[in-house]
């Protein structure tokens, strides 16, 4: 799938965490992307699924928030 993951943290400032995918969207109707394309979130704080979900949404994919890995 490829992709990669960087994280850096400083203490008292807090964490950055970077995920670069790649995924070629020809425009943003929603018709030019699979339907069978959906993401899993894993993570605890809720504001921070929130911004993940609204990006993935307008991009025309449905994200389901995890708490733990199965």
């Amino acid at each position: 799938m490829g992709g990669e993951i960087e994280i850096s943290s400083e203490i008292g400032v807090g964490t950055r965490i970077e995920i670069l995918l790649p995924l070629q969207i020809k425009s943003m109707q929603k018709d030019t992307i699979p339907l069978n394309l959906n993401a899993r979130v894993l993570c605890k704080n809720e504001s921070t699924f929130e911004m993940i979900s609204s990006h993935l949404t307008r991009l025309g994919i449905p994200a389901e928030k995890l708490d733990t890995v199965d």
